[in-house]
């Protein structure tokens, strides 16, 4: 029996884990047709752009902790507002369209380099 249950859980587990990623809320607005569009909704530009200025924290170790190595741009990405009809959100950090892919940009986990979605922890 309760191996029964085990498989099933993993059965299941393997059918909410996404079968790929958007890289962003509007690459996945872009491939919608105009029927979905319709169900779903995206707000762009809540907020601008804005300006970074970022400079390397003093250390004591030798090198640089990577997070801080990593190139985030001189811009922040503009906020927006999306309503992802029949998505889901898992595992409290992952956002997940209803055709089972993981929204890039809108599922950030803080252990992860966000230029990598693809080893995002949903995936393992």
């Amino acid at each position: 029996m309760k191996s029964y249950i085990k498989s099933f859980l993993r059965k299941i587990q393997k059918s909410y884990t996404p079968q790929g990623f958007y890289p962003t809320i509007g690459d996945w607005w872009n491939q919608l047709c105009d029927r979905q569009r319709k169900s779903n909704g995206l707000i762009q530009n809540i907020y601008p752009p804005q300006t970074l200025c970022r400079k390397a924290p003093k250390t004591i170790d030798s090198e640089l902790y990577w997070k801080f190595t990593l190139d985030y741009g001189t811009l922040s990405r503009p906020a927006y507002l999306a309503s992802v009809e029949g998505g889901r959100f898992c595992k409290g950090v992952a956002v997940i369209t209803p055709d089972n892919y993981l929204l890039s940009d809108a599922s950030i986990h803080m252990k992860i380099d966000p230029n990598n979605p693809e080893k995002h922890p949903i995936f393992h």
